[in-house]
């Protein structure tokens, strides 16, 4: 490739995303305008990542930290559950709490959740989601931004930033930077860049189109650190979780109708020593077993819960419609639900010869 074309594709890519920010200055301009009247007039604000936290929700909650605690205010970064070790490597990691202390904060600000019900703070405080309760415990109201990527979004903010068809919600907080003109440091586009890169598989997922790539470049030129992402999150992983893998793997199956699945239980996460978080990124190797519609995993949690992970390559299927029927959602190509109970292994075995007569054997075991 000569210096043209490659002169050619930096236009392209400039282009592109200067064409893109000025469509969402103007669809998200009265959001925008509100956004930064909160963020002026609020002293304590508080970052909302979803449970089990991964890259994209926590890689918007440390940028913005960062760049409000330059404007000086007090930020909390808050999250029911731990930030998974392979995060630590960013500056704001080990900053987050999972004390909520409402009454200290006047703006709430949540990441990457298309349900309120993720960030787990639902039943407690229905009312900071704008949810009805007899007795609510948040007495002065908490003005929230809700900034997510999913289709299913549920609008629960008071302040709305949504594109379903954006790769990740850190694309999200990238627009929103450069719309308001604040300043974007290296560490920021780390952060930003590392919930790209979780949400698109290395930009190998098909939700990484042209946009998404021009915005990986952005952050590039921000200083992100892609050697220390790519290190930390995809060149690492521990025994545990290797071990983990190993059984979930070793159970991948596929129907007739060409759905790949596998499962994992209780006893596996004791076995290997392992944790949810070890789960991340495994969904996706069931997804490669040959003329797949699509795969699921299911995992069977402490909370009494079974959560279903779908992933699908095919653009015929949608799978926030099948999520959906058990009250779940995400994209269409990567979606999830949990409903209560346990697993149950069913297996059959069929004998058939040349006589012609089948016998069936099922076993079933109780986990």
């Amino acid at each position: 490739m000569n210096n043209k074309s490659v002169e050619n594709i930096k236009n392209i890519k400039n282009n592109l995303l200067k064409i893109r920010d000025k469509e969402f200055q103007f669809q998200f301009r009265k959001e925008l305008k509100a956004m930064y009247i909160l963020v002026k007039n609020a002293k304590n604000i508080v970052l909302i990542s979803h449970q089990r936290p991964d890259g994209d929700t926590s890689g918007s909650a440390m940028a913005l930290a960062h760049v409000l605690e330059k404007f000086g205010k007090t930020v909390t970064l808050f999250d029911t559950d731990p930030l998974p070790s392979e995060f630590h490597f960013t500056e704001k990691a080990l900053e987050y709490t999972a004390v909520f202390e409402p009454l200290k904060y006047d703006l709430a600000i949540c990441l990457d959740g298309g349900t309120y019900k993720m960030f787990g703070l639902h039943e407690e405080y229905p009312e900071l989601f704008n949810q009805k309760t007899e007795k609510p415990k948040i007495i002065k109201k908490i003005p929230l931004i809700n900034i997510d990527h999913h289709v299913s979004n549920e609008m629960y903010g008071d302040v709305n930033f949504v594109i379903g068809t954006v790769a990740s919600t850190t694309i999200m907080v990238s627009k929103i930077l450069r719309a308001l003109q604040w300043e974007i440091s290296a560490e920021m586009a780390t952060c930003l860049q590392m919930g790209l890169y979780t949400d698109t598989g290395s930009l190998l997922h098909s939700n990484a189109t042209a946009e998404t790539f021009a915005e990986s470049s952005f952050l590039l030129k921000k200083g992100s650190d892609l050697k220390a992402i790519s290190k930390n999150i995809f060149q690492t992983k521990s025994l545990e979780k290797l071990k983990l893998w190993g059984r979930i793997l070793s159970r991948i199956s596929q129907n007739k109708e060409g759905v790949a699945s596998s499962f994992v239980t209780h006893f596996d996460f004791q076995q290997t020593r392992a944790n949810l978080d070890d789960l991340t990124g495994v969904v996706d190797y069931l997804n490669a077993v040959p003329e797949s519609l699509y795969s699921i995993l299911l995992t069977e949690r402490k909370d009494g819960k079974v959560k279903g992970s779908m992933r699908t390559l095919r653009d015929d299927i949608d799978l926030t419609k099948i999520s959906k029927t058990f009250d779940g959602g995400g994209h269409k190509k990567a979606s999830g639900f949990a409903i209560k109970g346990k697993l149950k292994t069913d297996c059959e075995w069929r004998i058939e010869n040349e006589e012609g007569y089948p016998e069936n054997f099922r076993s079933v075991s109780i986990v």
